[in-house]
């Protein structure tokens, strides 16, 4: 792990000589990693490269270049060099070396991992910052990432899934699919899967529509053991996200709930455990309240209505099923 620290303490380059001394990075992957700063102070980290080639990448505030280097204690090799462009940048810099770094360690290249690091971190970088979760709202969140992932996990394509993923902008369900919508209910409570509903139209539906509940019952726990938000986002993209239109896709749904890469530091400490989950299917005997549950209807002047339900023991449905029916 590369820390600003560590960075601070880097000796400085003149840019002339043959030879120079760079500080060594200690790393888990066991290859040539040096940082140093350069006559113009800029800060550069070469990480040991043994490509051909590479495509040279340059985004506001870094680049990344393929070159070969000479140093004293390390002797020549060939490295990407990245380049930090701006102090104001450093920060960004260190967080994303470090993914980079990280994401190796599970499986790839650095030379395949650092343009979709990159990537990744360019959509929210040309973002303006939004406001940092609440608690319950991370909570809500955590249940549609984890249904999301269970969808990919039963065989669903990715892109189906994540296509379907559309609470974030706003939609009736969570997940709209052709032939089906689904509404995600998270719940931390003790007493298991009790959900507030926050309008009398979220388990409303018409003839022929097929509503299901997925829900959730997940407690906080302060172990590191257990994963916090910023794991299962990591978790989904290192084992379902392939294309960078995929990436893209993710990507848009996490701003758009709030949820941005630049703050996951501030996320790390919320962990969770799954306690319990299943779907049901919303039916005419489900427990809501809906507009027909009036006998006079309601007046203007109310401008909503909340309510909790109990679905602990409710009848549950198969999810491998309901996936393949999906399909």
């Amino acid at each position: 792990m590369i820390t600003l620290e560590m960075v601070n303490a880097f000796e400085s380059y003149d840019g002339v000589s043959d030879l120079f001394r760079g500080d060594v990075i200690p790393n888990a992957l066991n290859v040539k990693i040096l940082g140093y700063y350069d006559h113009k102070n800029l800060l550069h980290i070469a990480i040991e490269s043994n490509v051909d080639s590479f495509k040279s990448i340059e985004i506001n505030g870094m680049s990344v270049l393929f070159q070969n280097i000479n140093t004293e204690n390390q002797g020549s090799f060939s490295a990407l060099v990245f380049t930090c462009r701006s102090n104001a940048f450093k920060d960004y810099f260190i967080k994303i070396i470090n993914e980079i770094l990280h994401k190796t360690l599970k499986g790839g290249s650095i030379e395949g991992n650092t343009p979709y690091i990159i990537d990744n971190w360019l959509y929210f970088l040309n973002l303006p910052i939004k406001d940092k979760l609440t608690s319950d709202q991370i909570l809500g969140l955590v249940g549609e990432l984890l249904s999301l992932e269970s969808f990919c996990k039963l065989g669903m394509s990715v892109d189906l899934a994540i296509d379907a993923w559309q609470g974030p902008f706003g939609a009736k369900r969570d997940f709209m699919f052709k032939s089906v919508e689904i509404e995600v209910k998270a719940s931390s409570k003790q007493s298991g899967h009790i959900h507030k509903i926050n309008s009398l139209e979220q388990l409303s539906f018409e003839e022929g529509e097929k509503v299901l509940v997925y829900s959730w019952n997940i407690y906080r726990d302060r172990s590191k053991k257990s994963p916090s938000i910023v794991d299962i986002v990591n978790r989904i993209r290192d084992e379902h996200l392939i294309t960078p239109s995929q990436l893209s896709e993710f990507n848009s749904r996490l701003y758009e709930v709030g949820l941005d890469l630049r703050d996951f530091n501030d996320y790390l400490s919320d962990r969770f455990q799954i306690s319990s989950y299943f779907i049901c299917r919303v039916s005419e005997n489900f427990p809501r309240i809906t507009p027909d549950s009036f006998k006079n209807k309601l007046s203007k002047r109310i401008g909503n209505v909340e309510y909790d339900i109990d679905l602990n023991g409710f009848l549950e449905l198969d999810i491998k099923d309901i996936v393949s029916e999906i399909h």
